[in-house]
């Protein structure tokens, strides 16, 4: 399987993926690797300036709003913030 994806191979069923998953892991997770994540990260040991920075502050996304569906009647709420607000 994995000259089969270095080759750019994806032909792969379930069954086969579920055969080689825990040698793919074991290849993937290795310990150095897994303590490298977590330092670069700042996560152990806990450096807290390191995990701030590593964040970014994100702008809410503003809802569309729903039309309402023709043929109603407009002064009958159809969604729950024009409800809310008779």
């Amino acid at each position: 399987m994995e000259t089969a994806t270095s080759m750019g191979c994806a032909d792969s069923d379930k069954a086969e993926f579920l055969e080689r998953i825990h040698s793919i892991s074991q290849l993937t997770f290795k310990i150095f690797t897994v303590q490298s994540a977590f330092k670069a990260t700042g996560l152990i040991p806990h450096d807290t300036e390191r995990v701030i920075s590593k964040l970014t502050e994100v702008e809410p996304r503003a809802s569309p709003q729903a039309e309402p569906p023709s043929g109603l009647d407009p002064s009958i709420p159809t969604t729950i913030p024009t409800l809310q607000s008779h």
